[in-house]
């Protein structure tokens, strides 16, 4: 099992955030988060693999 590690507690801010994926060799992996207050920009850059899970299939 995968064990996972919190690194920056506490950098964003709580909420209903929507969400916006994007994922290509151009770009490399971006995750655009929204909310009223908020607008936050997740740049991972190029990576190998990654994986999701849609809350609709839970």
């Amino acid at each position: 099992m995968e064990e996972w590690q919190e690194v920056f507690v506490g950098q964003i801010s709580q909420g209903n955030y929507q969400t916006q994926v994007i994922n290509g060799e151009e770009k490399g992996l971006i995750l655009d988060l929204k909310n009223k207050d908020h607008h936050i920009v997740l740049d991972f850059g190029f990576v190998r693999a990654i994986r999701m899970l849609d809350e609709g299939i839970v």
